[in-house]
């Protein structure tokens, strides 16, 4: 219901009510983090660049990791315009944190797609708390040499 909520009201209302550019950011941490993977996933064109950082991967039994593999795997196609994906942890979390990370960083290496660059980090000695504020630079940083490589990118 949430990512209904995004696609059909809350985005809707953004782009009638500001001026905006065509490039569209999902952010999400641990639960969100997972969020964003699941949006990803479900609706990859919605947005063009997914910042996931520290995400509750490992719940469940890394469900989210599995399907994300599978995805990755299965649904090569789905994904048809650049975009962009960028996963952290603190590297003093929890041990199901970082093999859920590892989970979807080696995913991600097993899977390439044209479509979709990725960039990760592991910020050394942060806990799970910390990882949010010493992540973001390090996203846009990325994401903004994301956008240089594209030829199409419009900042209008």
């Amino acid at each position: 219901m949430f990512l209904a909520f995004i696609e059909q009201e809350l985005l809707p209302y953004i782009s009638a009510n500001y001026k905006l550019t065509s490039q569209r950011g999902l952010i999400g941490f641990s639960a969100g983090g997972s969020f964003t993977l699941y949006t990803l996933q479900t609706k990859p064109q919605l947005f063009n660049a997914y910042f996931v950082f520290s995400p509750a991967a490992w719940y469940d039994d890394m469900t989210v990791t599995k399907q994300f593999d599978t995805f990755l795997k299965t649904n090569v196609n789905s994904i048809k315009q650049p975009t962009f994906l960028y996963i952290t942890v603190g590297g003093a979390e929890h041990s199901l944190m970082l093999a859920a990370y590892n989970n979807l960083v080696t995913s991600l290496a097993k899977h390439p797609n044209s479509w979709l660059k990725w960039g990760n980090t592991i910020n050394i000695n942060a806990d799970h708390n910390q990882t949010p504020a010493l992540s973001v630079d390090k996203a846009l940083l990325n994401y903004t040499e994301f956008l240089g490589s594209q030829t199409n990118t419009s900042f209008n």
